[in-house]
């Protein structure tokens, strides 16, 4: 919203990639190597091996956030709660800490234009989720606990949601930083059906370059980022495999097999997963089910262009497409609910809808 006011007055933004080696101060990455192996000596931290200390536990940032110095300012707050709570697993710690911070920090909006710093958060105690997952992060890795981001896009809500994992003796088990806990966070989301995820991602440090594309389209999405994997499986909902047709007014194939996943996300349809695309056959692998979704290409690498109709999945993967019967349209109307709003909006089935709620 701020940045498109901006546009209207003229301003433009000026992106520039500015790498760490060259900006980082050395003794910023000195002292962040000593506190980070100084917490690895906890007897909650210990048993950690050095890879996944590494992945988990010495990086600096949580996602792509500004850099914070605070982590010897943490370290010395927290690392006390964990001495005489006597915790001797990541996951205990995890526990202990992560009830303490319910106390600290709190879902709410900032009215911040831009993507939320550490320090911001850490003052004020309040963010959106990502925000609270960046914190919570940082300060779980101030403490020795392994602990990383995953998201999701809703499929049956608007945007999407982000949440941390901690890692103990080779699971990761998730949770809410200042909410849920980790017996609780995975099971709120099987046991709510517009909260179970259609596709989990994990964020991780060390780039993955092997799941690149070497025939990619050049389409432009985080889901090709090597800096995030895929985990729906690890969650308690079954995951499926998805096999669908070309529509065959859509089947002039582009010069790559990449096809996306797409759901119906804040009034257009956004990917939520990469397939491949077999003569006019699509293929997707580790889909939660119970869902809607369509099917797109990007022959000209810039923009998606939708090659199936909307369908539903149920949850063994059985599809079944929505086609438009255009010879027999019909107009509904659907009274506003309290706390609701109505926009008019155009569905791609083709209905003629007014008053639609948008929530």
């Amino acid at each position: 919203m701020h940045c498109d006011f901006l546009f209207k007055l003229g301003y433009r933004i000026k992106e520039q990639k500015v790498d760490d080696i060259l900006t980082l101060d050395s003794r910023f990455l000195i002292d962040n190597i000593e506190l980070a192996f100084t917490v690895w000596q906890k007897p909650w931290a210990k048993n950690v091996s050095f890879n996944d200390f590494c992945k988990y536990i010495l990086p600096y940032r949580a996602q792509c956030e500004e850099v914070s110095h605070l982590r010897r300012e943490i370290m010395e707050r927290f690392v006390p709660i964990l001495d005489s709570a006597k915790v001797k697993t990541p996951l205990e710690a995890c526990f202990v800490l992560n009830e303490h911070l319910k106390g600290i920090m709190k879902y709410g909006h900032t009215g911040l234009p831009f993507y939320p710093t550490i320090d911001e958060t850490y003052r004020s105690g309040i963010s959106q989720c990502e925000g609270l997952c960046n914190l919570g992060t940082f300060i779980m890795r101030a403490c020795g606990i392994p602990v990383t981001v995953e998201q999701t896009t809703w499929t049956k809500m608007d945007l999407g949601h982000s949440w941390c994992v901690v890692l103990d003796n080779g699971k990761f088990y998730s949770f809410g930083p200042g909410e849920d806990q980790p017996d609780t966070h995975a099971r709120s989301f099987s046991e709510v059906r517009h909260r179970r995820p259609a596709k989990v991602y994990r964020s991780r440090f060390d780039p993955d370059f092997s799941i690149m594309d070497k025939k990619d389209d050049g389409y432009v999405t985080t889901l090709k980022s090597p800096l995030i994997y895929d985990v729906t499986n690890e969650y308690l909902d079954k995951t499926t495999s998805i096999k669908v047709s070309v529509d065959k007014n859509n089947r002039k194939k582009g010069k790559s097999n990449q096809v996306y996943l797409c759901t119906y996300n804040y009034y257009e349809w956004c990917p939520i997963a990469i397939g491949h695309r077999k003569d006019t056959v699509c293929y997707f692998e580790n889909v939660v089910g119970d869902n809607i979704f369509m099917v797109a290409d990007s022959p000209d690498g810039n923009k998606l262009r939708n090659i199936t109709a909307p369908f539903y999945t149920d949850k063994d993967g059985n599809i079944r497409k929505f086609i438009p019967q255009k010879e027999h349209k019909q107009t509904f109307t659907l009274n506003k609910r309290k706390k609701n709003w109505i926009r008019n909006i155009h569905y791609t089935f083709g209905i003629q809808r007014k008053n639609v709620l948008s929530r």
